[in-house]
Order: C-alpha cells, then sequence, then structure tokens
C-alpha cells in the first residue's frame, strides 16, 4: 500500500502474443492419481498404498495372429479360384471356336423326306362252315334220291344214335318241301339232311325237320350259322336228342 493509503493496481494479464513467445511450462509433478480413491502414487509405484488398487499400467496381451493369417489365407484361396475359373473358361472358349468354325458360304438346311408307307388293299376273306366231327364213331352216310330234277345233291343222314348240335333250317309237315328245301342246301355244298319228328325229342311226330352239319357244341353251331346266312340258308341252332 502506498504512502497514500490507496493499494497498488494489480499488473495487467500477459497478451497472448507476449503467452505464445513463452516456452512450455515445466511439468515437475508425474504421480499418477488412483482410479478408486485418487491418492497420488509416486512413478513407477503400481499399487495404492491407501486402498490397494492398482495404479500402474496394466499389461494388454497382443491380439493373436491367427486370425489375421486365416482371412489372408481364405483371400488367397478365392483368389486363386477365380484366376482358375477365369482361365478354364477361356480355354473352353477357344477349343469351341476351333472345333466348330464358321462357315461364310450359307447352305440350305437339308430336310428329311418322310418314308413312303406302302398300303396294301384288305383282302377279301370267306368264312367256310367249321368242319365237325360226329360224337360217336358211326360216320354219317349220305343217300342219293333217284331220278327227279333235283337227284344231282345227295343228303346227309343223321344217325339214330348220335346227340348233338345242328342248325334247323326249317320244320314242316310236307315230307316233299322237307326235301327239296334239303337239296337246295346241298346244292350250295352244305351238309344238309332231313329227320322225322318221331324218332327224336323235342319234336312232334308229324314234322320233318331239314338240318344242316353237325357239331359237339353248341359254340360250334353258332358259328356255322352266320356261314350259312352268308350263303342264302339262314337256320337255328338246336339239339338234336334220338329218342330211347
Amino acid at each position: 500500500m502506498s504512502a497514500s493509503g490507496i493499494p497498488p493496481r494489480p499488473a495487467p494479464p500477459p497478451s497472448p502474443e507476449t503467452l505464445a513467445g513463452l516456452p512450455p511450462p515445466v511439468v515437475t509433478d508425474r504421480r499418477i492419481p488412483c482410479p478408486r480413491c485418487g491418492e497420488l502414487a509416486e512413478p513407477g509405484q503400481e499399487i495404492c498404498l491407501r486402498c490397494g488398487a492398482l495404479v500402474g499400467r496394466h499389461y494388454r496381451r497382443p491380439p493373436s495372429w491367427r486370425i489375421p493369417a486365416a482371412l489372408a489365407a481364405l483371400g488367397v484361396l478365392l483368389v486363386g479360384a477365380g484366376v482358375g475359373f477365369g482361365v478354364a473358361e477361356l480355354t473352353h472358349h477357344k477349343s469351341a471356336k476351333k472345333s466348330a468354325p464358321v462357315s461364310l458360304n450359307p447352305t440350305a438346311p437339308r430336310t428329311t423326306a418322310p418314308p413312303a408307307t406302302l398300303t396294301t388293299p384288305p383282302t377279301a376273306t370267306t368264312t367256310a362252315p367249321p368242319k365237325t366231327t360226329p360224337t360217336t364213331n358211326t360216320t354219317p352216310t349220305t343217300t342219293t334220291p333217284s331220278g327227279g330234277a333235283n337227284s344231282s345233291a345227295a343228303l346227309t343222314v343223321w344217325p339214330s344214335t348220335t346227340r348233338g348240335w345242328t342248325v334247323v333250317l326249317l320244320i314242316t309237315r310236307d315230307r316233299a318241301k322237307a326235301m327239296s328245301r334239303a337239296r337246295d342246301a346241298a346244292r350250295k355244298s352244305i351238309s344238309a339232311g332231313v329227320i322225322h319228328g318221331s324218332d327224336y325229342s323235342g319234336f312232334n311226330r308229324a314234322d320233318w325237320i331239314v338240318f344242316m352239319g353237325q357239331y359237339p357244341r353248341r359254340d360250334a353251331a353258332v358259328r356255322a350259322q352266320k356261314g350259312y346266312a352268308a350263303k342264302g340258308f339262314s337256320g337255328k341252332p338246336r339239339f338234336i336228342k334220338p329218342k330211347m
């Protein structure tokens, strides 16, 4: 304080230019505060003397070199695979171009004509009446009438002890009409004959029956019926059984 009793004025703060020209302050206190309690520890001290916490720098294990090495190897493999694939594609295209040269002269496409098919007209088939054998060892005999205009047609005789199927052409009580109808069928190469109803079951005693063929089964008679009808002689299958 001056003699007049007035305190002296404080010194003005240094300007920024003055501070910039000054050297940096020297740090003399290098103590490290404890991360737990804040107690200052001397340089090189690793444990706080107050709370026992670690104060020094912690040792950190360096990262493993295996992960970078594995990533590097994987990258090398991918690059190698890409290079190999590219080389294979180039080689394939070159071989394809060599094997199939492009022709500068256009050629018309070849067309193969379909093979010619030969068609043959259908051949007409004539169904002949099946050959039949009597159910017994008795061989049918034929009778040749004497004289008259119809003497050239031979009739078939049905054995008196033979059972079998036939195709009945006509049932009438007029013997002359039955004989004439049977001869008409015989002229068409049909094994026709006449039997009397009194000698066979299922007929009237006065009937004369004109039959065509002798068959052991009904299906054979049915097949023969179609052949007879084609010749103009329609009849019905019927079983012939002699009276005992």
